[in-house]
């Protein structure tokens, strides 16, 4: 009879070793990744070059001769030049102004990269301009920048949700012709394209 007792406890020992070795659970951790790689451009002001008087001369021989030049900065100061037997002055300049566009919904620091595309001169009637030469100031930078090859970067400052400003000068040039005579306003466009 003790034998029978003394393999019963032995055998409950056993059990007990195993019943208490160690546990595990496992649990599924959701990821989520929201993207947006566009950013938002809004024209907040259109350029303006004011009222001018613009007469080329005579097609010349010589490129860049007998041209009405006009050189908007992006403090809205306009400066006409007359090349050759040209005329060029400015009559009234109370509406000019450089471009103004806002990029908003860009991450805080990061390079954007702004091209200047589809340029299109003041035009009306057939009687054309051509735009070029932009300039550009960054966030009310204290100077002005010239824009290479229409293209330029910067770091984008979210501004407390304001966003970034961008300021855009150009130049009008009227090319060699006789005369610019429509008096209703020349009008042109261009696109600003903004990518990360």
């Amino acid at each position: 009879m003790k034998q029978f007792i003394k393999h019963t406890m032995y055998g409950a020992a056993f059990l007990c070793a195993v019943s208490t070795s160690p546990a595990w659970a496992q649990i599924v951790v959701p990821i989520q990744a929201t993207i947006q790689n566009t950013v938002t451009v809004a024209v907040t002001q259109d350029m303006d070059f004011g009222t001018v008087v613009a007469i080329p001369g005579p097609t010349p021989s010589a490129p860049n001769t007998n041209t009405s030049v006009f050189t908007l900065s992006t403090n809205n100061s306009v400066t006409p030049t007359a090349n050759g037997a040209a005329a060029a002055a400015v009559i009234d300049s109370s509406t000019a102004q450089a471009a103004e566009v806002t990029i908003t919904g860009a991450a805080d620091g990061a390079p954007l990269t702004v091209n200047i595309a589809n340029i299109i001169g003041p035009n009306n009637s057939g009687e054309a301009f051509t735009l070029g030469s932009f300039v550009q100031r960054i966030n009310g930078a204290a100077s002005q920048t010239a824009v290479v090859s229409d293209t330029f970067t910067f770091n984008y400052d979210d501004n407390g949700g304001a966003g970034s400003v961008i300021l855009l000068g150009a130049t009008l040039n009227s090319a060699s012709q006789a005369s610019f005579t429509q008096t209703t306003p020349y009008t042109g466009s261009f696109d600003v394209v903004v990518s990360y």
